[in-house]
């Protein structure tokens, strides 16, 4: 009976400890935050001294898995390099618009040369994008097949990418008939400011009561008009 209660109020003690994300990815705040620091993977945390090491479990745990599922697929792959989450409580960090509740994370681009930057350059080493396409070291193939696993398990709110990157993928893809090849499309949103990694954005968990929601992109490939969204 001891052993009972001991485990349900472990359960219920980690519910009430739970990290959650609050108000709007431009406008909120961040409770009982995680830090990537509590979790293990094939990946690496650049730029360590900004001190944007946190987010909710729920993003941590959607990392986790899909690039543990990812490398399973892949295991030539190089580690996944981390730039800026969210700082410990929250709120408005220099360098972004958003990352302000937990659900966004910069993620470098995959590379077909497979090396990453050393992990204590203070900047974005590498650039994926020059003239306006993306270069010879941006890997299309795994890219793309990482941005479809990642849109595949449905808590994704956007993917913002550069333009370039986008029509990429537009020119590659968007004759497809594949659903899942066309919604990867509709969450690949162009912005400014993403040459050298992408910004995943996850949807408010449900059970983050005091989370706004972000409208959904429109039901569509969007490679007709390559418009440039905001990061707010």
């Amino acid at each position: 009976m001891k052993i009972i209660i001991s485990i349900a109020f472990l359960l219920l003690s980690h519910n009430l400890l739970a990290s959650e994300a609050i108000g709007f990815y431009s406008n909120g705040t961040l409770v009982n935050a995680a830090s990537i620091d509590d979790y293990s993977g094939h990946y690496e945390k650049l730029f360590r001294s900004r001190k944007r090491l946190y987010a909710t479990d729920y993003l941590f745990n959607f990392l986790f898995d899909f690039s543990e599922e990812f490398i399973a697929d892949h295991p030539d792959t190089e580690k996944f390099q981390l730039g800026d989450i969210s700082a410990l409580n929250g709120g408005k960090i220099s360098r972004h618009a958003s990352h302000q509740n937990g659900l966004d994370i910069d993620i470098v681009y995959l590379r077909v040369n497979k090396r990453g930057q050393d992990v204590d350059y203070p900047e974005w080493k590498e650039y994926f994008v020059k003239n306006g396409v993306v270069t010879k070291n941006f890997d299309l193939t795994k890219n793309w097949e990482l941005f479809k696993l990642i849109v595949s398990k449905g808590d994704v709110g956007r993917i913002f990418v550069d333009k370039a990157v986008k029509k990429a993928f537009c020119n590659e893809y968007s004759s497809s008939r594949n659903r899942l090849d066309l919604e990867t499309l509709r969450r690949l949103r162009p912005a400014k400011y993403h040459l050298t990694h992408f910004h995943l954005r996850l949807k408010c968990h449900s059970s983050f009561k005091r989370c706004q929601k972000q409208a959904d992109p429109a039901n569509n490939s969007g490679c007709n008009e390559l418009l440039i969204e905001s990061l707010e």
